[in-house]
This record gives C-alpha cells, structure tokens and sequence, in this order.
C-alpha cells in the first residue's frame, strides 16, 4: 500500500470521517476497538508522521472515553505498534495471515491489560467480560482491517490517478 500520498487536506479528511465512524462504531460495540485497523493501515502505508499523530489522536480517544485511570489506551496501541513491527520483519505487512495473527495476539492482550488495570486500579472489571471482549477484538479487527485497507487503497490509487 506504500506509494504517493494523498494531500494534507485529503488525509485529514479521510481520517477524521475515519475516527468519527470509528467512535460512533465504538459506541455501538462497546469493548471493540474499532479504531485500530485504521492505525495498522497507516502503519502499512508507512506514513511515519501519520501513524505518529493518528496514535496520538486516538490514545486521547481512547483515555479519554474509557472508564479507567490513564494507561490501558496507551498500552493498547503500544503494544499494537510493536507486535506489528515486529511481525512485519516476519510476514508481509499487508498479508491477512499477519493481521489475523496480530488481531489474537490483540485480543489477548485485551485480556492481560484489562487484568493488570484491574489489579493496579482497584476497578471491579469481570473476567468473562474481559475474555469476551478480547474475542470480539480478536474477531472484529480483521474485519474492519479488510474493509479499511480496500477503502484506503482506493483512496491512493485514486491519489496516484491524479
């Protein structure tokens, strides 16, 4: 997905209609995070500056809607960026086979921070709402990835038509 980018106006944009559907969703299906996938596609675009503000953008989202202490939204996407540039040196960054292996290690990782929180924070958070939310990450990331990717990928090649 590496290529020409769009503009400055585009990219924000498409990011902000992006994160606002992204929350709306989160809303819908609380405990997914339906913000991630747009940060791994620009991750796979590698758009440093992007990724960089869009982590930013949506730690502060994150923190600033959840019900705990500040910490898990930055240990969410912490632990995001590094399992992926870590798997990127592994597998293709764009190959399913990688995203479904990110997305489990995700949703456990849901599990193990929500644990750690709960501990560390004194918060009453039931295991099998953790253990379910961690699955429903686990299942949904992949799928709004794909959906994501084609309509980013759309977008640059609408870009690189220009």
């Amino acid at each position: 997905m590496q290529g020409s980018q769009p503009s400055l106006f585009r990219s924000l944009i498409w990011w902000t209609v992006y994160s606002v559907c992204g929350v709306w969703a989160m809303y819908l299906v609380p405990g997914v995070d339906f913000l991630l996938p747009g940060l791994l596609c620009s991750m796979q675009e590698g758009n440093k500056a992007q990724t960089i503000w869009l982590m930013l953008l949506f730690t502060l989202i994150q923190e600033g809607a959840g019900l705990l202490a500040f910490g898990p939204g930055l240990l969410w996407y912490a632990m995001a960026c590094l399992l992926f540039y870590l798997g990127r040196s592994l597998f293709e960054a764009e190959n399913i086979v990688f995203i479904l292996i990110l997305s489990a290690a995700m949703g456990a990782g849901h599990v193990v921070i929500g644990i750690t929180m709960r501990h560390l924070q004194d918060v009453a958070i039931l295991l099998p709402r953790l253990v379910s939310d961690g699955c429903l990450n686990a299942v949904t990331i992949p799928l709004v990835w794909f959906v994501v990717f084609r309509l980013r990928e759309r977008e640059l090649r609408n870009v690189n038509a220009a």
